[in-house]
């Protein structure tokens, strides 16, 4: 690891700044423009869904040992590795939900070793989760090179020396498999935010690869997190691309790329005969509400050289672009 360098002084160590936009790619023209592109990725639905059934057989056959494969390889965000479990959790006082339950496993390439180590006589369902899990990762982390080689090429000038500095490259794959839950209060309200299983925020680091999901729900709003109701836009994830996204961390080094505010809503009817088709949730008839399952696969792809110390505030649009400080709502 070299030495860890704020925004101002990757700026000034990298040459970064923004680049001729006259011949740039499609990819980067919609980057700009809608603030999201999209690239192709060497996997599928398919695989994807393989992968996903591999997670389930284990959380259902294996959870002791899926449990322990956690652990960090040093205290920087992002250093998370293996599986952790979030409860649901209600803010007592709002009555607003402060946590989606969910299970998250984190791949991380530096730590494949350790667990054939560590799982070398543990379950088998378990070793091939990981190994998948391990072959996308290393294949997503190739897609994000390519990536950055060709931002590099265009409007980013040098913005792959400051993602993968002599080679060395910080990302990883987060596999995120949301539970399904009803979204109401005690009398039986519906609280709308807590229809959305990732409530609006930006990314808090550099660049995000959205992979394959179970089901549709993905939002996002160039307005950022509290334009208009209109603004907010589907994105349903298509076999073998990924949408890609600036986060917090990009922009302060980067001021002129934008973060894009997203967000996941999932609030559905529940008793409606529910079918995977093309790997998507399709409906019949009407019926009460609820927030479905839903799975997704994630690539961040940071700079393993810089530290911008986003806060919590800032990734929820609580502090402006510019540093402004915009609302006083408590942060949980």
């Amino acid at each position: 690891m070299g030495k860890i360098l704020s925004p101002e002084q990757a700026r000034a160590t990298y040459d970064l700044k923004k680049g001729p936009t006259n011949d740039i790619s499609e990819f980067e023209v919609a980057l700009e423009q809608e603030g999201i592109g999209v690239v192709e990725i060497p996997f599928s639905q398919s695989d994807f869904d393989a992968f996903r059934e591999g997670f389930i057989v284990c959380k259902n056959e294996c959870p002791e040992a899926l449990l322990e494969t956690a652990g960090r390889f040093d205290e920087r965000r992002g250093s998370e590795y293996g599986y952790t479990r979030k409860e649901l959790e209600i803010d007592l006082v709002t009555g607003k939900q402060k946590e989606d339950p969910k299970h998250i496993t984190h791949f991380y390439n530096g730590v494949y070793n350790l667990w054939q180590e560590r799982f070398a006589r543990g379950p088998k369902p378990l070793r091939d989760f990981l190994a998948m899990g391990m072959e996308l990762e290393d294949a997503f982390v190739g897609v994000a090179l390519q990536t950055a080689k060709v931002l590099d090429a265009g409007g980013h000038p040098n913005l792959l020396q400051a993602y993968a500095p002599e080679g060395r490259t910080r990302a990883f794959m987060r596999y995120v498999h949301y539970d399904s839950y009803e979204p109401f209060d005690e009398e039986g309200n519906l609280i709308p935010m807590n229809a959305d299983v990732a409530k609006r925020h930006y990314d808090i680091g550099g660049i995000t690869f959205q992979g394959p999901t179970s089901a549709s729900g993905f939002q996002a709003n160039k307005q950022g997190l509290f334009g208009h109701d209109d603004a907010w836009q589907d994105y349903d994830s298509v076999s073998g691309e990924a949408q890609v996204l600036f986060g917090r961390t990009h922009n302060k080094v980067f001021p002129f790329d934008d973060p894009l505010g997203h967000r996941v809503r999932r609030l559905i009817p529940k008793d409606k005969e529910v079918a995977l088709e093309d790997g998507r949730l399709v409906m019949s008839q009407a019926g009460t509400l609820l927030v479905p399952e839903r799975s997704a696969l994630i690539l961040f792809f940071d700079m393993p050289d810089v530290d911008a110390k986003i806060s919590k505030q800032e990734t929820l649009g609580l502090v402006a672009l510019n540093g402004e400080h915009l609302r006083s709502e408590t942060v949980t």
